[in-house]
């Protein structure tokens, strides 16, 4: 298996990856330079050595590389960053400060200072395994004069137990992403995609608040310079951009975040209505979106889901609004009320002009105008987190802004994921928001002072999100609401048409990712699905057990079976198996437990001859394997030529006919004739 088929990263790591995977003899020298480059001061920061470490143990987890020669390379190769490291700070002391590149990262270095003066000698094990402090605690050490002797007795045990402290998260996500592969390949690529997504978000969120705040500060100034020299607006400026107040540089910021979602607002709103990009994005974000449908993803993201509704917000706006006020803060509980009674109206207001464009008007409403949930939900997250950061320590106030973005975020891809949204209207939603937020947020700021303890609040709206979370997915769990289900083709045949050529009209392929047994069909059956069931388990089938919340429990049995190891289920479209049975074969195949599975999904064509419906199926077997010694799971395999003409030929002996197209196998009930 590929590395990039479990975990898209940079392409030049995806080649280190793939590179050292083919040549495993060199894989010591590799690992000991990248544990040595991420080692030495400074350089591990610029270079993402852990990323690549992470990557290698997944290397080790598919069986491309010896784990102990890997352990081996990467303990040397951290104990030789860090030697060169401490001996640079032992022979130049506190010069080292003042030389080139290191001048230019004062606060790291002060950092790690500080770091050993609280922690003594720990601070050589702690730092190995803190990623900001490693390439810069072993040389600080000698800085501050640390005897050698001492240095070695404690790094040499820290870097022998830091190599596969580095490594087995890497061998767990490969192992795991494998076994996924085999079963829930949409999964593992969506639970990478949401990974991916957050901690970029996450990262872009930092580099952008840490942006806005140096542009936010520097533009204050120049707002107050002006002020005082303007005679007419100086006043009212001047006082709303107070430098002794606390919040001139949070009013600055909001200010300057207004204007900017103002801005990509209007060009949004222009974009959509003249230009077809917006709408190509829309549908190739869809395609994406839909390739990724699971039937095991289905219920975390109707859940989050749960996160735009009105009636979820609605409450939780409402248990906040009331504690506010029994809290007697009447002004904080006005600002609430406005930013999500506003934000709605204005909602409505940008649907209705969009809508009655011209250039709109043959569209849909969700493809010109701002989704009204995403409107809400940035209005009541983002004010809230105005109104939490407004109370809390200037080092501090990222947080909020932080929670909120990946509650949005979340609540982003769930509605993309259930083709709920387009990627535009989300955008427009954002934008919307976000400028009344700002709106609202400016006039609080302004008039509110910090008078309450934000735990308090924090508890009360989030409790209040969070439970009217849980019973709006709850009913919408048990309701079996097709609102979100994929559409499928609907197509139309006889049973002659189809045997004779209409079966290549349907889908070859079950699925993009996981191995080739597990992917494609090699099956379709024609028929009657109750009567195909019954006939083979006269033959000697057997029905799949139900797989269950406790699966993952159960491959940790060493000596499991198809009764204590269940085979799960695969999606096709989002829809899981309409058929699924074993024939248990009698001896192992290479030491492993192996049978044959059926499984059968509904095609989307209808025979009209017949009132039956067509099935795409897999005629597969599944091998036990073990992963790590430490669980097992079911590998699909292909049949080889053999075995697959004895099951057609005891599908002809019990009632069914078969036809060899050469790309799969047709079967259908025996009492229809050939034609």
């Amino acid at each position: 298996m590929s590395y990039n088929s479990v975990m898209p990263e940079a392409g030049w790591m995806n080649d280190l990856l793939n590179w050292i995977g083919a040549h495993s003899a060199w894989s010591g020298v590799i690992v000991f330079i990248i544990a040595l480059t991420e080692s030495l001061i400074l350089v591990g920061i610029l270079i993402p050595g852990i990323m690549v470490l992470l990557g290698i143990g997944a290397l080790i987890a598919l069986g491309a590389l010896d784990f102990y020669t890997v352990w081996i390379a990467a303990s040397a190769g951290a104990f030789a960053g860090d030697l060169i490291s401490y001996l640079l700070g032992h022979k130049y002391r506190e010069h080292l400060a003042d030389m080139w590149p290191f001048r230019n990262y004062p606060k790291t270095l002060e950092q790690a200072r500080d770091f050993i003066h609280k922690h003594g000698n720990k601070s050589v094990v702690l730092g190995r395994f803190i990623g900001p402090l490693r390439p810069v605690v072993p040389a600080v050490a000698g800085m501050l004069g640390m005897a050698p002797k001492r240095f070695l007795k404690i790094d040499i045990p820290a870097c022998i137990a830091w190599a596969p402290a580095y490594l087995l998260p890497g061998m767990l996500f490969g192992a795991s992403l494998e076994v996924a592969s085999e079963y829930a390949g949409r999964l593992a690529m969506v639970l990478v995609v949401i990974a991916v997504i957050i901690g970029l978000s996450v990262w872009l969120f930092r580099l952008l608040y840490e942006a806005i705040a140096r542009v936010s500060a520097h533009s204050l100034r120049r707002l107050i310079r002006w002020s005082r020299r303007h005679p007419l607006l100086g006043r009212p400026v001047s006082a709303m951009l107070d430098p002794t107040r606390p919040e001139a540089l949070s009013l600055a910021m909001l200010g300057l975040s207004l204007l900017t979602t103002i801005v990509l607002l209007l060009l949004l709103v222009l974009l959509i209505p003249w230009g077809d990009q917006p709408l190509h994005l829309d549908q190739r974000v869809a395609d994406l979106a839909s390739a990724l449908r699971s039937e095991m993803v289905d219920p975390l993201m109707i859940t989050l889901y749960q996160l735009g509704r009105w009636r979820v917000l609605l409450f939780a706006a409402g248990v906040t609004l009331a504690w506010l006020l029994l809290q007697n803060r009447y002004k904080a509980a006005g600002h609430w009320l406005l930013a999500i009674a506003g934000g709605s109206i204005l909602q409505l207001i940008l649907t209705a002009i969009l809508t009655a464009a011209p250039e709109v008007a043959g569209l849909t409403l969700d493809a010109g105008a701002p989704s009204s949930e995403i409107v809400l939900a940035t209005t009541a997250l983002g004010f809230f987190a105005v109104m939490e950061a407004a109370d809390l320590r200037r080092i501090h106030r990222r947080w909020p802004y932080i929670i909120a973005s990946l509650a949005l975020i979340l609540l982003s891809i769930s509605r993309l994921y259930l083709g709920q949204d387009q990627l535009s209207t989300l955008t427009l939603g954002f934008l919307l928001g976000g400028s009344w937020t700002a709106i609202v947020g400016l006039a609080y700021r302004q008039r509110i002072r910090r008078i309450y303890k934000p735990i308090f609040a924090s508890l009360v709206f989030f409790s209040g999100l969070i439970l009217a979370v849980a019973y709006a997915a709850n009913q919408q769990l048990k309701s079996g609401d097709s609102l979100y289900e994929l559409p499928h083709q609907e197509l139309s045949s006889s049973t002659s048409q189809w045997w004779q050529q209409d079966w290549q009209l349907l889908d070859k392929q079950r699925a993009r990712v996981g191995s080739h047994p597990s992917r494609v069909f090699n099956l379709q059956y024609g028929g009657d699905i109750e009567q195909l069931k019954r006939q083979l388990i006269q033959a000697g089938w057997q029905e799949s057990s139900s797989v269950g919340w406790m699966w993952p429990l159960k491959t940790l049995n060493p000596q499991p079976d198809t009764e204590s190891l269940p085979i799960p289920g695969r999606d096709y479209l989002g829809r899981k198996e309409t058929l699924k049975l074993l024939q248990p074969e009698a001896t192992a195949a290479n030491g492993h437990q192996r049978v044959v599975t059926l499984r059968l999904w509904a095609a989307g064509m209808s025979l009209n001859d017949s009132d039956e419906k067509v099935y795409l199926g897999q005629l597969i077997t599944e091998t036990l394997y073990p992963a790590l010694k430490l669980f097992h799971y079911w590998r699909a395999e292909d049949l080889n030529p053999e075995e697959l003409q004895i099951l057609r030929e005891n599908f002809a002996a019990n009632g069914l006919e078969f036809q060899n197209t050469g790309e799969l196998t047709l079967l259908r009930s025996g009492s229809n004739t050939r034609p």
